[in-house]
């Protein structure tokens, strides 16, 4: 994990010094920590590179995944006869909803098809572990009551997206807030 933090530490260095290079250029940093922490958690938890940070672009499937995050919280605020209705209709955002967990779903076991299929073949592409490859070894190796737990591929998925969600929001607004506090605290001195 440490040079993955490294690697994408240093491609948000180099895109902070271009943005520095233009005159009057107005810098959206929690934006830019929204996608250095994707970066970083797309790769540890799948091994995927999204090259977020160098292209200045969401993702296909980080735009999904806000866009999820936003429909359940409105889900909470309206009655759930209306919302179960959009969505049996399939109409209106429960349509985008559904569109956005399909297009989540398929990275996510996309890269848990390849992490299963490598570890069958005993392949390893790099030294360093995903963390459903670390998943798939523990489900492999865990023992509950005395029988064998088996691989359940929506469990491992929901930890993913459980992973994806706690981290990269908690770490940019963090980064963020620390950016905010140092920027007032120099501006006193």
């Amino acid at each position: 994990m440490e040079v993955v933090v490294s690697e994408k530490g240093e491609e948000l260095v180099k895109r902070l010094d271009e943005i520095s290079q233009k005159e009057n250029r107005v810098v959206n940093m929690k934006r830019l920590l929204d996608l250095y922490t994707m970066d970083i958690f797309a790769k540890v938890g799948f091994d995927v590179d999204l090259h977020g940070v160098e292209s200045d672009q969401n993702a296909e499937v980080l735009d999904a995944f806000e866009r999820m995050s936003v429909r359940m919280l409105q889900r909470i605020q309206q009655p759930v006869w209306y919302w179960k209705l959009l969505r049996w209709l399939n109409v209106g955002p429960e349509k985008q909803l559904a569109e956005d967990v399909k297009t989540t779903d398929e990275l996510i076991y996309g890269v848990m098809s390849r992490s299963i299929e490598e570890k069958n073949r005993a392949i390893s592409a790099s030294s360093r572990k995903d963390l459903i490859s670390l998943f798939i070894e523990k489900s492999e190796a865990e023992y509950t009551k005395g029988v064998h737990t088996k691989k359940d591929l929506k469990l491992m998925r929901d930890f993913v997206i459980s992973f994806l969600a706690a981290g990269r929001e908690t770490t940019a607004t963090t980064m963020s807030e620390i950016f905010c506090f140092f920027f007032t605290v120099f501006l006193h001195f």
